[in-house]
């Protein structure tokens, strides 16, 4: 007898693909070069609880402090507010150090909280 596999789909999307990176808005007084420092130190603590191997420059781009000069550049690839200079979201980011990833999927899941906690992030899915 042949078996079937039925799956309730969230929405198209999600048949498609679950590639995605956040986008962690800091609202701290930590420096760029900090945050990089602590951001290392939690992905190491990472590894170490895990036995995963996860290098920073695979996991993390740099920090960013957000800019009229740079602001184009940041969450361009994403579906949701931020690809728009002119969003009310884009704007939101200007003069704050934001943190994500290298590729879709890059920063493990479970540093989610500790990134928001530590630096008291707000997270911005980008599709």
């Amino acid at each position: 007898m042949r078996q079937i596999l039925v799956v309730d789909a969230h929405s198209f999307v999600d048949v498609i693909t679950n590639s995605s990176t956040e986008l962690f808005v800091c609202d701290t007084h930590k420096t760029r070069q900090q945050i990089g420092d602590i951001l290392k130190e939690l992905l190491s603590q990472y590894n170490g609880k895990t036995g995963n191997r996860y290098a920073f420059r695979d996991t993390f781009r740099d920090p960013v402090l957000v800019s009229k000069k740079n602001i184009d550049e940041i969450g361009d690839d994403c579906y949701w507010g931020f690809d728009d200079k002119h969003s009310p979201r884009k704007r939101y980011l200007l003069g704050k150090i934001v943190i994500y990833g290298t590729d879709d999927n890059s920063i493990p899941y479970d540093l989610f909280d500790e990134i928001e906690q530590t630096f008291n992030a707000n997270r911005f899915h980008l599709g």
